[in-house]
């Protein structure tokens, strides 16, 4: 066995500490944000930082996740300066963090010297062993990452170098604020110009979804589309959950869902259009939904579509009105069961929308489907007038 790399060894436990204190930072701005989202009255603040501060799951999420962070940092820090025994040296970037560890837990708080008291917290306890198995594990997966470094060309090498990296987590961190500027930005544009209407907010969720996937970095382009469209739809529908439980329930809470899942499905038709390579259509029964490429359709497609539209709508509707009447002879306000009928039967319209077409007419649905395979695997190719 080499030496330890004593570069390696004051490296890696100074990153411990920075890493850790980083993470904590954001778990105080993460914190102030969850507490003024979660207070209705602007003096109720305080109250809702002193509740988070003072709630056991809360501290323990907070301590667990970002001494676990710092300790993967840390060992991926130590073997990719050491260069040799990343498994070694992943252990020893925890030596610091371990000796002041078991300081406090014998003696008392290093830093606070009136202290009469030791630190009995458990998580302190167990992460005096599992933290230097999981800077073990960070440097275990350094040495993995480096080997296929080595593997990669130059060019490839390129793109995973400390300053992509940072790029890409830059453009990550980026994309969520732009989202927010997209969609605030558009409502009051509309407003000042058409004045408040309920489509606002429909295009408003396009433009937040736009802005966010165009911020985020050009590779995770798909991803970054596929989860604003989902957190467009999850964070009403929380929203309406919440309101519900606590109280403050109101119709246009309700209706915001309905508003955000219609800015959602045109969401991904525009992401189509504006990112074609990153949202490439692959060839399977759902072609149908996406026409970014219309013009290239054949008759044939385009006569199915329609089928398959009219179909999907006469079941919704039959499937709506029955909900939204069982809902409504329950109790349950006008409003709200409509609401709820609408974002429970749309989805199951459109799963059966195809087989019970199919039923109808299989040969029509066959060449369809054929053709759309024939055009998603070429698309240079022009389709049939």
């Amino acid at each position: 066995m080499r030496g330890i790399s004593i570069k390696a060894l004051i490296a890696a436990n100074v990153a411990y500490f920075i890493i850790l204190g980083l993470v904590l930072t954001a778990a105080i701005v993460a914190t102030l944000v969850i507490a003024l989202l979660t207070s209705e009255v602007p003096g109720s603040l305080p109250d809702g930082i002193a509740a988070l501060k003072s709630s056991p799951p809360y501290v323990l999420l907070v301590a667990g996740v970002a001494m676990t962070v710092a300790a993967l940092g840390a060992g991926a820090v130590a073997a990719r300066i050491a260069r040799h025994d990343p498994l070694l040296h992943g252990a020893l970037a925890m030596s610091a963090a371990t000796l002041l560890g078991f300081h406090e837990l014998g003696i008392g708080p290093v830093l606070d010297e009136s202290a009469d008291t030791v630190s009995t917290r458990p998580i302190d306890i167990a992460f005096l062993f599992v933290g230097p198995l999981l800077a073990m594990l960070g440097g275990h997966l350094a040495r993995r990452r480096q080997a296929r470094l080595d593997a990669m060309t130059a060019q490839e090498r390129a793109t995973h170098t400390l300053k992509a990296a940072a790029v890409m987590t830059v453009r990550w961190l980026l994309a969520f604020p732009a989202a927010a500027a997209g969609y605030i930005g558009f409502v009051k544009l509309w407003v000042f110009v058409f004045g408040p209407l309920g489509i606002t907010f429909v295009f408003a969720v396009v433009s937040a979804v736009l802005f966010g996937t165009l911020a985020a970095p050009p590779a995770h382009r798909r991803l970054a589309g596929f989860l604003f469209i989902v957190l467009v739809v999850v964070l009403p529908i929380e929203e309406v959950a919440r309101h519900a439980v606590l109280g403050g329930l109101t119709h246009a809470k309700a209706y915001l869902v309905v508003f955000n899942v219609l800015g959602a499905g045109l969401s991904y038709q525009t992401l189509l259009r504006a990112f074609p390579q990153s949202f490439r259509v692959a060839a399977g029964p759902w072609w149908w939904l996406a026409d970014s490429d219309y013009a290239r359709w054949t008759p044939q497609e385009r006569s199915a579509r329609r089928a398959l539209y009219g179909v999907g709508a006469a079941i919704w509707l039959a499937l709506f009105l029955f909900m939204a009447g069982l809902l409504d002879g329950k109790g349950i306000d006008l409003h709200f069961a409509l609401v709820i009928a609408l974002l429970v039967t749309l989805p199951l319209a459109l799963l059966a929308a195809r087989p019970a077409f199919a039923r109808m007419a299989p040969d029509t649905i066959r060449i369809a489907d054929e053709l759309a395979a024939a055009r998603l695997a070429d698309p240079t190719a022009a389709g049939t007038p």
